[in-house]
């Protein structure tokens, strides 16, 4: 729920039906609201955001409906500084999905944000960009997610191409992170071993490289190359990804890894990551053309497999079952919604 000004004010009318007290049922509660001395609150839709105060526990719905301290200490005056506050509520408890992608440190991208969004929360004016920035410091785990939604996403648009021209990969960042890379295909008898890298446009300057990356690069030659898919900023905050989507696909070869990458002296060897920002003129375009029927679900949506599949090798190992709909996923989903396999992931 976005705290629009309608959403704010029947939060502060639900709250301070409470103030003095309990409801019996949540039909009570809001019929009190309701009965405000406001014409706007017996207009607003409490019945709705009710429901959303239950669900986010912001309300106790036990044998009656009691308000928690954090909604009673918004429940005494409907001014400025209490719809202020209601809307930091909201914006916590449901933080809307453009929010850890707009906000970029102590800045806001305000141009990220849906026009319909940025509309229904104009009612903030000056405040709105404070807001939004430490709503999403509340909010951390968010920016992963996408970023492993973006890699995902990423690695699907190059398997499903690579299944369309004809050729057979094998996902086998799937079956382990050891490999070093995230697919292998063969292509005219020649083994190709292709580290995925996810990006948008204003993030493609740069990627990480694992150190195991890093050695797999060096081991297999030739076989081992990066390969970049570039996605509109939009594909952040879009609940499905479609090829009009991806801005294009180009690849790095192992040698030009090798030649940005230092030797290590004596005194010194990095072992987790680095980060490479190749020069425009070491890469060079792929011939991996995007499915003209491509449609992954969003970056949310598969940046949460992501951490599901991870979750479920470690459980599956310990003799706990995979987790539901998440485990063995990989491929596209179609215009109605069901999930297609676009390739084999293991052998």
């Amino acid at each position: 729920m976005l705290p629009t000004h309608g959403s704010v004010t029947s939060v502060f009318h639900l709250a301070n039906a409470l103030r003095f007290g309990s409801q019996p049922d949540l039909a009570s509660w809001v019929d009190a609201a309701r009965a405000r001395v406001a014409y706007l609150a017996a207009a607003l839709d409490h019945e709705t955001r009710a429901k959303y105060l239950v669900e986010t526990h912001l309300v106790s719905a036990g044998p009656e409906i009691v308000g928690t301290e954090r909604i009673l200490a918004v429940s005494a005056r409907a001014d400025r500084a209490t719809k202020l506050a209601i809307a930091a509520i909201i914006l916590e408890q449901t933080p809307p999905p453009w929010l850890q992608v707009a906000v970029v440190g102590s800045s806001v991208h305000f141009e990220i944000i849906p026009t319909a969004d940025l509309e229904a929360l104009s009612w903030i004016g000056d405040d709105l960009e404070q807001l939004l920035i430490d709503a999403a410091r509340n909010d951390p785990p968010t920016q992963e997610i996408i970023k492993l939604g973006v890699g995902r996403a990423a690695e699907l648009v190059v398997l499903g191409a690579l299944a369309a021209s004809g050729e057979h990969p094998l996902h086998v960042s799937e079956i382990s992170d050891g490999y070093g890379y995230d697919i292998e295909s063969t292509e005219n008898g020649r083994i190709r071993r292709l580290e995925v890298k996810g990006c948008t446009g204003s993030t493609s300057a740069s990627f990480h490289l694992s150190r195991n990356e890093y050695e797999k690069s060096r081991y297999f030659g030739s076989e081992w190359m990066v390969v970049q898919v570039s996605f509109a900023d939009e594909v952040l905050v879009s609940e499905e990804i479609r090829p009009w989507h991806v801005l294009g696909i180009r690849e790095l070869s192992s040698a030009d890894v090798l030649e940005l990458v230092p030797p290590d002296p004596e005194e010194f060897r990095w072992e987790k990551s680095a980060l490479l920002t190749p020069k425009a003129s070491r890469w060079r375009p792929s011939a991996i053309a995007v499915p003209l029927d491509l449609c992954l679900p969003g970056t949310r949506f598969l940046g949460a497999v992501s951490l599901s599949k991870s979750g479920s090798r470690t459980a599956h190992r310990g003799g706990a079952e995979p987790l539901g709909r998440f485990a063995g996923l990989n491929g596209s989903v179609a215009p109605d919604g069901a999930w297609h396999q676009a390739t084999a992931s293991s052998h």
